[in-house]
């Protein structure tokens, strides 16, 4: 399984319910939100401050969700592994069983 970018990532968890796994993973949740709610602005600056700001969040997590809560992240799949991208196609870390 990949996961590419924030909003998949956020997405997972939520759909999952792994978002009371760690503080982290409950404010990318939060920035996604936020991410939508601006979507609407004007200000195209503003609308890729908090995308960074979201990408920023999301690389640490996927590390976290890699290394920490591998378990729990490969529980709800029956793939065994995985691949946590940034959105330029860098990897950013494996979870495999």
């Amino acid at each position: 399984m990949e996961i590419r970018n924030v909003t998949q990532f956020s997405s997972y968890v939520n759909q999952h319910g792994l978002a009371s796994l760690d503080f982290t993973f409950k404010k990318i949740g939060d920035c996604i939100s936020d991410y939508l709610r601006h979507c609407t602005c004007h200000r195209k600056a503003d609308k890729e401050r908090i995308y960074n700001k979201c990408n920023s969040l999301y690389v640490g997590a996927a590390n976290l969700a890699a290394v920490r809560f591998k378990n729990q992240f490969l529980n709800k799949t029956s793939e065994r592994q995985i691949v946590f991208y940034q959105e330029d196609g860098r990897l950013i870390a494996i979870a495999t069983r």
